[in-house]
């Protein structure tokens, strides 16, 4: 197979068109690497590993893609490219390259996700927990997490500060106490909070009503 035409496309990858037609995207490393030219007629067994480069090609860019919107965990990374009908192996290949290079890291995602959930959205640690879990975060590591970035008083804090909150829109519906302080414990819960924190809660904000 003749190598009709070599063009580059940016600082690190080119296209390769060959003389059926076909084009392949390819780094300029492995073309050096190579030694390809222009006019070159190339075996059927490069050319198959020229095939699986450029897959890797795509894989890559895919994944550059959807890192640049938000960080990404490894297992969440490779579900949506699983989704994309890519070959499994190189979609493999690919992920621990950019582990290696440090584009996917399981530790830095998780602390960051932690770290945003606690202080914009004020979930509870049962909540992240969960969340994390369902990104193929292992146990050990969301645990270790927690236990650097949550705060117990700090904890108590925002189950407080978003109680008081869903309570106000509580009263406003009319509940009695006794509905609110269920509605409420519920809430909490539902948030991620652990029952020792949403009963204290419940019973600030509604004293006289205490849970037991």
């Amino acid at each position: 197979m003749v190598i009709l035409k070599i063009v580059s496309k940016n600082e690190k990858n080119v296209v390769v068109t060959l003389e059926d037609g076909s084009v392949l995207f390819l780094s300029k490393d492995l073309l050096y690497e190579t030694g390809l030219r222009k006019g070159d007629d190339i075996s059927e067994e490069l050319r198959l590993q020229l095939i699986e480069e450029n897959q890797k090609y795509f894989i890559k860019q895919k994944s550059f893609d959807y890192l640049s919107r938000r960080l990404h965990s490894t297992q969440e990374l490779k579900t949506k490219l699983m989704k994309k009908k890519y070959d499994k192996k190189l979609i493999q290949v690919v992920l621990e390259e950019l582990q290696e290079k440090k584009y996917l890291n399981d530790a830095d995602f998780t602390e960051r996700f932690i770290t945003e959930r606690i202080y914009f959205k004020k979930s509870g640690a049962q909540k992240i927990k969960s969340e994390l879990l369902k990104k193929g975060i292992s146990l050990s590591l969301i645990e270790e997490k927690l236990r650097m970035v949550v705060d117990e008083n700090e904890s108590y804090e925002n189950a407080l500060s978003i109680g008081k909150k869903k309570m106000a829109a509580l009263v406003k519906r009319g509940f009695d106490d006794k509905r609110t302080r269920l509605k409420l414990f519920a809430y909490l819960v539902a948030k991620g909070y652990d029952f020792d924190t949403t009963k204290q809660v419940c019973n600030a904000l509604l004293k006289g009503n205490e849970i037991e």
